[in-house]
């Protein structure tokens, strides 16, 4: 028997499952399949900025000693707030972005670095999905459906400025030494450590991290019902990701102690800087302190973006098996007079959950309140499966609700998203409450659900690999239509997108790029965004040289047009020339799930660059089951000083939709009539004269007269 069982040996097929299940296996082909992915195609919006401060510093040196000039960047990059937050981590990355990028072509370098983080973030994900999920094939579904998640495939086309799977990253990681902590009480010391450093790193990368030790304080208590040293290292990790200027500033204090300085002594650098570092809570740094500093808000749009984002069909058949296997369970607890706490969950998020879909189906487009009861029914759902899981989403969520700036973060979320869909398609297949034709019936809706959820994550790699390319080779075209005009003075070009200013990529020094939109970049002072700032840029400008508008158009949502469209353009505010049309950027994509073609347009995931999200058309195209990407690039030239001091602001009022044949809207304080049955209101239409008539005025009364003046005749 001894000898029996020295000898023996995997079997060839169990062998190649072994393989073909390893982590080691895993880890290499994400490595390899991320660096073809995204290779050969030129960086984007965000990671040009990083670009361009590049292409400076090769002007002026500091790249040939690569370690020297990388070390000089980390102290200072703990001795400073930036416009984002406390985030030296970041800051040091990026400093060795700027010293490394060396073409608008990610290297293979770069692109193995990264792809090893996102080969770890599978690795490490897969880790943790085991201890919610048995079966080896749904973990891997699992794993697809995270992996391939839209905000997670968009926000890994990001290198430089930034590396976004670092946050899922650091959560598992830390997760995975957490449960091995509950698990291995005897190496409890050193992995305690390691836990502490994975926080204070992450925190110190993104202020979101807070979430971890938030997250570990309450399976912590869920788990042991009582104060252990867990909760008490992840009560202290909570108070330094509060504070974490606190730390850099006690080692400033410290250093300039030991070498004699006071904050007197010191006129500029990383000491003072350092000694000059608030000592503030992270609401009250960055772009959180800017979202939070002004009236509280509660974005509702947030439940109906996290619930766009997975497979609309996959969640109906998992939602659809959960009320199936929650009726059985409630019913024969209600039976044997034993209803306890899971039955009474499981028949409360059933009982929600088909409320939410029954609002979903007949509530307004706007309505938020069905997708806030889907989230509850949610996190009850993922509570029935596992407490862990329902703390995880709730603390991951809920800091969305208050700051919440792009859809791509909600990656975050996705984790114990993905997580609970699984595990509930476990729960489906191997339930044993039904006879044999229920069964049978409960394993294909699962399976359809599986395949069909898949094949949908599945898609949003090409996807964004196809709308990221056509977009980067748009602006590229546009910038060769500009090279091609002769350029006899400074030119100047006015553009209403953000990215506009990527023009600067394939343009010399001769060309002045400004905005129509103030937010969503840095340099304030190159927006014109009224009237009088371009009757000054323009009498500035125009006699020494030429002025263009850019106008990049879309079929804008009702909400953004009147900011994100070209303002001056679309109020005829000054005397131009149309130079025509440059350029129409359009691609289209397939959708697997064709339940997401019948989507609220407002809420697809746009797969371009999330800073770009208001510069293009995205939504559903005239193909049925295609989403599509587009917008047209207008040039126009500048030709008069002379500029209106009307713009087409505001939503347009319709004030009477048919006096005496006209309709009367009003917008930005003026009245217009137009005749009835020639299309909608557009300001650019009045002052083009393409109605067959039509009337302006300062009130309503007055638009009134005109019209009654003119029907008279």
């Amino acid at each position: 028997m001894k000898d029996a069982c020295l000898s023996a040996k995997p079997t060839p097929p169990h062998l190649a499952l072994r393989i073909l299940s390893s982590n080691f296996l895993l880890f290499i082909l994400v490595v390899a399949g991320f660096s073809l992915w995204r290779h050969g195609y030129p960086m984007v919006w965000d990671d040009t900025s990083i670009y361009k401060i590049a292409v400076l510093a090769w002007k002026v040196g500091g790249r040939e000693d690569f370690l020297e000039t990388f070390l000089a960047y980390i102290i200072p990059a703990f001795s400073q707030v930036t416009a984002g937050g406390y985030r030296p981590i970041s800051g040091i990355l990026m400093s060795l972005s700027i010293l490394e990028i060396d073409s608008m072509y990610p290297n293979w370098g770069h692109l193995i670095f990264v792809g090893c983080l996102v080969g770890g973030l599978a690795v490490a994900f897969k880790s943790v999905a085991s201890r919610f999920i048995k079966s080896k094939l749904i973990v891997y579904v699992c794993l697809i459906l995270f992996m391939f998640s839209s905000p997670v495939a968009q926000s890994n086309w990001i290198l430089y400025s930034g590396i976004p799977v670092l946050i899922p990253f650091f959560t598992c990681i830390g997760l995975m030494v957490y449960f091995e902590i509950c698990e291995q009480p005897k190496e409890r010391g050193s992995k305690l450590w390691l836990l502490a450093l994975i926080v204070i790193f992450g925190t110190w990368y993104r202020e979101f991290m807070i979430a971890l030790p938030l997250l570990i304080l309450g399976m912590e208590i869920i788990r042991a019902r009582r104060i252990t040293k867990v909760a008490l290292l992840a009560g202290v990790l909570i108070l330094f990701c509060l504070f974490p200027t606190f730390v850099p500033y006690l080692i400033f204090k410290i250093s300039a102690f030991i070498s004699g300085y006071g904050l007197d002594d010191i006129e500029k650098g990383a000491l003072r800087n350092g000694l000059l570092l608030p000592l503030k809570p992270i609401f009250q740094l960055g772009n959180v302190d800017h979202q939070l500093s002004g009236a509280l808000t509660i974005r509702g749009e947030v439940s109906r973006h996290l619930l766009s984002m997975p497979s609309p069909s996959l969640l109906i058949m998992a939602f659809s098996g959960f009320v199936s296997l929650a009726l059985m369970k409630t019913y024969r607890q209600i039976n044997t007079g034993k209803l306890n706490f899971e039955g009474v969950t499981s028949a409360s998020a059933s009982v929600i959950g088909l409320v939410s879909l029954a609002g979903i189906a007949s509530s307004s487009a706007g309505a938020f309140w069905p997708y806030h009861l889907g989230i509850l029914a949610f996190i009850l759902i993922a509570w029935t499966i596992d407490s862990r899981l329902a703390i995880w989403t709730v603390v991951f969520l809920a800091p969305f609700y208050l700051v919440y700036t792009e859809r791509v973060h909600l990656a975050y979320v996705m984790m114990p998203v993905v997580i609970v869909v699984a595990a509930l398609l476990e729960r489906c297949w191997i339930a044993q409450q039904f006879g044999a034709t229920l069964r049978v019936l409960q394993r294909f809706v699962a399976s359809i659900a599986m395949i069909i959820g898949v094949l949908d994550a599945s898609a949003n790699p090409i996807a964004v690999q196809n709308v990221m390319s056509r977009i980067s080779d748009g602006i590229e075209i546009v910038g060769q239509e500009f090279t091609e005009v002769p350029l006899d003075r400074p030119v100047a070009i006015i553009g209403n997108a953000l990215h506009v200013d990527e023009l600067r990529l394939y343009l010399d020094g001769g060309y002045q790029i400004l905005w129509t939109v103030g937010a969503g970049h840095d340099r304030p002072w190159d927006t014109i965004e009224t009237p009088e700032q371009l009757s000054r840029f323009l009498k500035a400008k125009l006699p020494v040289g030429d002025v263009y508008f850019l106008d990049i158009r879309q079929d804008y949502l009702p909400g953004k047009k009147y900011y994100h469209q070209h303002r001056f353009v679309a109020g005829c505010s000054v005397r131009t020339d149309d130079v025509g049309l440059l350029h129409v950027t359009r691609v289209e994509y397939f959708m697997p799930d064709p339940l997401r073609w019948f989507g609220s347009r407002e809420f697809f995931a746009f797969l371009g660059p999330p800073d770009l999200v208001n510069d293009f058309y995205y939504g559903p195209s005239s193909r049925p089951f295609y989403g599509k990407v587009e917008a047209e690039y207008h040039l126009y030239k500048v030709t008069s000083e002379e500029v209106e001091s009307w713009i087409p602001l505001g939503q347009v009022s319709l004030i009477d939709g048919n006096f005496l044949g006209f309709s009367i809207v009003s917008q930005n304080g003026r009245f217009f009539a137009i005749p009835v049955g020639e299309g909608d209101f557009s300001y650019k239409r009045v002052c083009h004269k393409s109605y067959s008539k039509s009337f302006e005025a300062s009130s309503f009364d007055e638009i009134k007269e005109m019209v009654k003046g003119f029907t008279a005749r």
